[in-house]
């Protein structure tokens, strides 16, 4: 369960840092505007993001 919670927590923080990069959660807004935000913030971004993957599907390295 705790690493369930992992893969929440890294999504909402991916998530949030997404909203105050772009503006907003549409996948097109977000495919059209993704390349222009600084490179450091995206890769935190897509970080996260494969961390909330991990953790939510109980992948390698966050499994039980």
């Amino acid at each position: 369960m705790a690493v369930n919670k992992v893969g929440d927590m890294a999504f909402l923080i991916g998530m949030g840092l997404i909203v105050k990069e772009i503006g907003s959660l549409n996948v097109h807004t977000i495919n059209s505007l993704f390349p222009l935000i600084d490179s450091n913030q995206a890769q935190v971004i897509s970080i996260l993001l494969l961390i909330a993957v991990t953790g939510k599907s109980a992948q390698v390295g966050l499994h039980m």
